[in-house]
């Protein structure tokens, strides 16, 4: 089980990056690269494009607002189920965008560029998705500069070796769409309902006495 959700967190992280970029690469003027990767400080003097906007993926948290408890259960075209779906997990996951250009002011409009197509949706694209995001059939939400959030402290720079710079935080709500469970109990092949009064279990079945609740006995076999 630990591997298996290994592969699906994975799978999921993956699918956001690629459908990140795919809608960065919409908003952004031609001729701008996009990177996923976490700035270095050689990028003050040799960046490595030069028009970038770099997306460093820095916080991963679940979502648990919307989560309930009841699997889901998979049916045939006869009604029987056949698998059963646990509940669909979300994770945000939190991008650092800086951008990178000749001076300021070009880096700012960059940015400035994100903010705007940020606010004009509220979720990526559909056809921007791939991979599981695509096959969940789910929006995937997307926020630029939250309120409420915590802004990210200087301390991240210091750990990168950069002074502090002009960014933007973004989130991606993803789901997680578990696989399903087939392996299920067969349905039992008959059902054996007795009703017996107090203290007769094991004996043939008799009528209640007048005004006394007749007790029940359930028995399956399959």
């Amino acid at each position: 089980m630990v591997a298996f959700a290994v592969r699906q967190h994975g799978r999921v992280i993956h699918d956001v990056d690629r459908s990140l970029v795919r809608w960065l690469g919409r908003c952004l003027p031609a001729g701008v690269a996009v990177r996923l990767s976490g700035p270095r400080p050689d990028w003050l003097t040799t960046p490595p494009e030069p028009l970038l906007l770099n997306a460093f993926l820095y916080d991963i948290r679940e979502d648990t607002r919307l989560l309930h408890s009841e699997t889901t259960p998979l049916r045939d075209t006869d009604g029987h189920t056949t698998a059963r779906r646990a509940p669909t997990r979300r994770y945000r996951l939190r991008y650092l965008l800086t951008a990178w250009a000749d001076d300021e002011l070009a880096e700012h409009e960059l940015l400035a560029t994100v903010l705007a197509g940020a606010v004009s949706l509220l979720a990526i694209p559909a056809d921007c998705l791939v991979g599981s995001l695509a096959a969940a059939g789910e929006l995937v939400p997307v926020r630029c500069a939250p309120v409420g959030d915590d802004p990210v402290g200087a301390h991240l720079w210091t750990q990168m070796g950069l002074p502090p710079r002009t960014t933007l935080d973004l989130v991606v709500t993803a789901p997680l769409v578990p696989e399903p469970v087939t392996d299920l109990a067969p349905a039992p092949s008959e059902v054996d309902l007795k009703t017996n009064p107090p203290g007769t279990l094991g004996r043939p079945a008799v009528p209640a006495a007048a005004g006394e609740r007749p007790r029940g006995r359930i028995t399956e076999r399959s």
